[in-house]
Parts: structure tokens; C-alpha cells; sequence
């Protein structure tokens, strides 16, 4: 689509519109920027748990009667007003549903929210967005800034041309995946089917509170966010876009593998272990386990979303992202503040990413150069 003005109108989103439900689920299955964070799904699940009250706003861009950008964001107050985007703390994508990548459409999309913003009297926090899911980074953009990053591995078309690839210490743990010794007495990898998606978020949930709690550290799934995951989790099950993978030891669950999958791609969302007295490594016999359903299952692509935790390397990522965000304050009496509080949370959420990433691995890993492979075997 070449770069064309578009028709932004912002509106309230009902949940009960089958027209406004149903348009957001075909620009889902049209966008070339979809992830599972972008879902109905997600989306309305996480709505329904954490702002069961609240009509949130729809961000419509439209060329002639097509849509072909959608953007939905509720309103929070923290202190005054803040537009966020639907599934923030959550999603480690944020950024709006797109027809084709294209920054004209979005840049637009943008200028309208600033306006509208300034007629609500609001703030505007647009935060988690990868330039190449919204056609070029934000500099154009005033208020932007550079956060997160992300690796993504670009997958050949066997799982032994992957493992190729990868160290000898990693090659050798991946090799007792194929081991009888393994597989069929003290060890036990198992995928969790649709009808049994709340008892393996259940473990999930277990084996991810020892880890973090042997680190003194509280984990991702506290209060409203386990029920969120279940809430959504239930959903993503009969559609296929969740995988959980279990790997147990004399019958008992020692790692949990959470993630969300498409057509071609796997999303590493979260894990839980209980290594202890171990001397494999659940971690990563999980994660090859995941590549290497993703590739057989027909997908060429393993994103391990936020974060540079030194283990991800081991994996020989193809790709680097960095991940921008749009921060607009509230004008009036909360401007001040608002900034304050805005530049305070990232500082804590920055402090905290890099003492995640410090302990994700306790050996030194080699950052090797990222760079593009060939996929033909």
C-alpha cells in the first residue's frame, strides 16, 4: 500500500458490537504486524480482568470504507488521566494493527491521538513499539524514546540444521531429547492439550513462584495478572495460539515452558523451574523442545520478546529490535508530575531488567554478531 492519508476516527470500543468485534478479529487475520498481543482475544481478556468497567477507546484508520489500522486504548488515571495502549503492563507488543507496515497510516494514527489527548485534557504513554511493526523507528516523532530490545531467531527448515548451528555444550544438552534414557525413564516432556490448559497453568504457575521466590523476587504472576492468564489462556487454547510444555522428572512437574505461537511464529512468554539438585538444565531442554515443535509445526521464526538475558545468545539469535515509546504529558497542574512519575517508572523498570538479565544466566556467554541466515537446507 503505498503511503495515502487515511481517515482516523477514535470512538468508544463495545465489546457487545459484533461489527466492532468482528472487524477487529479480520484486521487481525489481515495485519502484517499481528501478534497474539494484538488479539481479540487478549485484548478483551485482559479488559475483562483488569477494567471490567471501562469502554475503552478504538483508534480507527480507514481508506475509503476498509479498515486498515486499529489501535485500542483505555484511560487511567495515575495521578491525572493517561492514555495507554490495551494490554499495557502485560503485552510485550503494544503498538497498533496494521494492515501494511506503513508509518504514514501510523504517524497519522499518532497525530490524532496527541489532539485527541489534548481535547480530553489527558496524557498520552504509547510504550513497547518495534519499529519494524510500525514502518521505521519513532524519531520523526517528538517525545520518543528507545527502551526495551528484543532477539528473534530466524529458524532453518530442520531442527538439525538449527542445532548445527549452536554450541557444543548446548547441542550436547539438546541431544538427550532423542535419548531413550530420557525420554522413557526418570525424564518426561509433555504439551499440554486445550482440555487440560488450566491444569498446566496451574503448574506454570507453581514452578514460576519457586524460581523467583529462590531469588527473592515476586515473579510475574501476582493477584489480577494469574487470573488474566487463565482468563486468556482458556481463550488462545481452542484457537492453538498457546503452548505449554512440561517437563517432569519421576512424574513430577520440574520445568514449564509458556508461550504463544502463530502461523510462523513461537513467542517465549514466560517459564517456571525447580532445579534444584539437577543436572540437566530444564530451561533448556525446554526451549529446544519449543524450537523445534515450531519448526516442524511449520514455523520459521522463535521471538524471546523483552529482554537481553545473557542465555538468549546461546540460542544464536539473527536479530536485534528495539522497542520506542511515545510519552505526552497531561497539560495543566499534573503536567510536572506526570513527567515526574513517567521518568520514575521507566528508571524502575530499567533497574529491574538489568538485575533479571544479571542472574538469567550464571555463566559468561559470548554476545556474538547477529546476522541473517540462509533457511534452505
Amino acid at each position: 500500500m503505498a503511503n495515502c492519508d487515511a481517515t482516523i476516527q477514535i470512538k468508544r470500543y463495545n465489546h457487545e458490537s459484533n461489527s466492532d468485534a468482528c472487524e477487529w478479529y479480520d484486521l487481525y487475520q489481515r495485519a502484517s504486524n499481528s501478534t497474539p498481543f494484538q488479539s481479540r482475544q487478549w485484548g478483551e481478556s485482559w479488559l475483562e480482568v483488569y477494567f471490567p468497567k471501562r469502554q475503552p477507546f478504538r483508534v480507527e484508520a480507514r481508506i475509503g470504507k476498509d479498515l486498515v489500522g486499529l489501535w485500542n486504548l483505555v484511560m487511567t488515571r495515575s495521578p491525572g488521566r493517561v492514555l495507554r495502549p490495551v494490554g499495557f503492563g502485560s503485552s510485550d507488543y503494544l503498538h497498533p494493527l496494521l494492515q501494511d507496515i506503513n508509518s504514514s497510516v501510523y504517524n497519522q494514527m499518532v497525530s490524532s491521538i496527541f489532539e485527541f489527548a489534548d481535547h480530553k485534557k489527558c496524557a498520552v504513554d504509547l510504550t513497547r513499539l518495534r519499529a519494524d511493526f510500525i514502518g521505521g523507528p519513532n524519531e520523526s516523532i517528538s517525545n520518543s524514546s528507545v527502551g526495551h530490545k528484543v532477539l528473534v531467531c530466524e529458524l532453518p527448515t530442520t531442527f538439525d540444521l538449527y542445532r548445527n548451528r549452536l554450541s557444543k555444550s548446548l547441542r550436547y544438552d539438546l541431544g538427550r531429547l532423542s535419548k531413550r534414557s530420557f525420554r522413557g525413564n526418570d525424564y518426561n516432556l509433555e504439551t499440554v492439550e486445550s482440555e487440560n490448559i488450566a491444569k498446566g497453568m496451574e503448574v506454570l504457575f507453581e514452578l514460576h513462584w519457586q524460581r523467583w521466590h529462590s531469588k527473592k523476587l515476586p515473579g510475574s504472576f501476582l493477584w489480577k495478572s494469574r487470573e488474566f492468564h487463565l482468563t486468556w489462556a482458556t481463550k488462545a487454547a481452542s484457537q492453538g495460539s498457546i503452548k505449554i510444555i512440561i517437563l517432569k522428572k519421576n512424574g513430577n512437574p520440574i520445568g514449564a515452558f509458556y508461550g504463544f505461537c502463530d502461523s510462523s511464529t513461537t513467542f517465549y512468554y514466560q517459564a517456571g523451574m525447580n532445579v534444584q539438585g539437577e543436572t540437566i538444565s530444564p530451561g533448556s531442554i525446554l526451549i529446544g523442545e519449543a524450537i523445534r515443535q515450531t519448526i516442524e509445526e511449520g514455523g520459521y521464526r522463535f521471538d524471546f520478546l523483552r529482554g537481553l538475558e545473557p542465555y538468549k545468545y546461546r540460542w544464536k539469535p539473527n536479530y536485534l529490535h528495539e522497542l520506542s515509546s511515545i510519552y505526552q504529558p497531561q497539560p495543566g497542574r499534573f503536567e510536572s508530575v506526570g513527567l515526574g512519575l513517567h521518568d520514575f517508572r521507566r528508571r524502575i523498570e530499567r533497574q529491574a531488567r538489568s538485575k533479571i538479565e544479571s542472574w538469567a544466566y550464571t555463566n559468561e556467554v559470548s554476545v556474538p554478531a547477529l546476522q541473517t541466515i540462509d533457511r534452505t537446507p
